[in-house]
């Protein structure tokens, strides 16, 4: 069950910790697969914090 998945990893990006960052992207590039997570995170304004770690 989804339980705001998104919604809380959007908090730790971004983060001082480099290894909790790095899971933390990795995880959202598996969850992006799946198109309603990926709106989600869309709607969770995830894209600027992204770019911005670009």
């Amino acid at each position: 069950a989804e339980i705001d998945t998104v919604e809380k990893l959007a908090k730790l990006v971004p983060c001082e910790h480099e290894d909790l960052l790095n899971v933390t992207l990795r995880l959202l590039l598996n969850l992006s697969f799946d198109t309603g997570l990926r709106s989600k995170m869309v709607q969770a304004d995830l894209l600027p914090k992204l770019t911005t770690l670009l």
